[in-house]
């Protein structure tokens, strides 16, 4: 019985031994890629099916501070992306940096991003946009999908709150089921951050990208997320939104 118990143990430290030195190397990947100064990398076109590793991406500091209020629209499942849009943007206040823009739209997509070389499955878009130039920021939380195994896919560690980045999906009947062709137009929800959810969103740095359609992208490091929820948006999703990746035709 000793034995068993002793296998067990073993097993558990090779475990934790094997994830600590993932995540020092991670860490050691970022830190010699972080600059305060470093220019923005443009992403280049990509095809569908085709994935861009985050950890390339340049890692800077970058304020983001938030003062949103409240926001009661529809959620939509266009296929590309599940979305509420903001009704008001500018009363929906974020501050990038040292720059005032205004919250346009919140909506979940599956990702054409890989972490470490590990896909990951599903993000959360936080879109603003600038009053004075009509400039696009988007704020991108990648979403690990979490059960009550912690999985080694999240490396914030600091962060144990299970599917707080949630915000208007709080459980799989909120997504707006999948109808090809069409918009499909779900419940009516409010958007309201309180302030256990600014503890996860609010952040100082992040990889620094732009888009060929000249938006900036930001993006976090990956958070957990709620699995059940998360397969359920998933589910209801087609292809990854390529859209703001590839330049508009006129």
């Amino acid at each position: 019985m000793q034995v068993k118990y002793i296998v067990i143990m073993i097993i558990l430290l090779i475990f934790l031994y094997l994830n600590l030195s993932e995540n020092q190397d991670i860490e050691k990947m970022i830190s010699t890629n972080f600059s305060a100064d470093n220019k923005i990398k443009k992403i280049n076109l990509i095809k569908p099916g085709e994935k861009v590793e985050i950890l390339d991406l340049p890692y800077c500091k970058k304020n983001f501070k938030v003062e949103y209020g409240s926001n009661i629209n529809f959620i939509l499942n266009d296929g590309k992306k599940i979305y509420q849009d903001v009704i008001k943007p500018f009363q929906q206040i974020a501050y990038i940096g040292n720059n005032k823009q205004g919250l346009v739209q919140i909506s979940w997509k599956k990702s054409f991003f890989t972490f470490n070389k590990k896909p990951v499955p599903l993000e959360l878009h936080l879109t603003h946009q600038d009053p004075k130039s009509g400039k696009i920021t988007r704020i991108i939380f990648p979403l690990s999908l979490e059960s009550n195994i912690t999985e080694n896919f999240s490396i914030n560690n600091s962060i144990n709150k299970i599917g707080k980045l949630s915000l208007l999906l709080k459980k799989p009947t909120d997504v707006p089921n999948l109808i090809k062709g069409t918009i499909n137009t779900g419940k009516i929800a409010r958007f309201n951050v309180c302030d256990s959810d600014k503890y996860i969103i609010e952040q100082n740095k992040f990889f620094i990208a732009e888009s060929p359609n000249n938006e900036t992208i930001m993006i976090a490091k990956p958070q957990k997320f709620d699995k059940k929820l998360g397969l359920s948006i998933i589910k209801n999703l087609l292809e990854p939104d390529y859209d703001f990746i590839n330049p508009k035709k006129n």
